[in-house]
């Protein structure tokens, strides 16, 4: 990868960095079956990598859900967001795909747009499920870079992402040395 390049990687794994394992959106599974959010989980960002995603209810009722998102060497807990559009209302984006890699195509061209949002050093994970977006984390963390992240996701269903359980796309402006 070249500076200003995305990457993208997609599986229903981890991601591998550097020999490691990264924890994050891909690792989450269904939403019900979270444990309970440490009381802290707003306010002490770190988390130690052995639970992928956890839940939360504020006093009010208000339910919200949390990653935890590193690379081995440091974790921390990020919001995961939960798109609401049922799968079937949304305009299915066309595509066509004949094997896992016309999927990832598909895939680094839409999620590269939508993470755009984000500018340099950033990335953006989506789960599918039926070739549609439902849960998604980002490094979003100003108020319009969340909204355009929500706007972007909200809605994608693609035709042809069928093998695809989750992606993520990253930005960054740093060239890799060559080992």
């Amino acid at each position: 990868m070249t500076a200003g390049e995305s990457s993208i990687t997609g599986g229903s794994g981890g991601l591998t960095i550097d020999g490691g394992v990264a924890v994050g959106l891909c690792d989450v599974g269904p939403l019900e079956d979270l444990p309970a959010c440490p009381d802290d989980v707003a306010t002490d960002p770190s988390c130690d990598g052995t639970v992928p995603g956890c839940v939360a209810t504020s006093s009010d009722g208000e339910t919200s859900y949390y990653v935890c998102e590193g690379n081995g060497s440091y974790f921390q807990w990020g919001t995961l967001g939960v798109t609401t559009t049922p799968c079937d209302e949304r305009e299915s984006i066309d595509c066509t795909a004949d094997d896992i890699r016309a999927e990832e195509r598909v895939l680094d061209d839409r999620l590269s747009i939508a993470s755009s949002c984000l500018g340099s050093e950033s990335y953006l994970s989506v789960q599918f499920v039926d070739g549609c977006a439902t849960l998604y984390s980002s490094s979003a963390h100003l108020p319009d870079q969340i909204t355009c992240i929500e706007d972007n996701v909200e809605n994608m269903r693609f035709s042809c992402i069928t093998r695809v359980g989750c992606a993520t796309v990253s930005r960054s402006t740093i060239v890799p040395v060559p080992p």
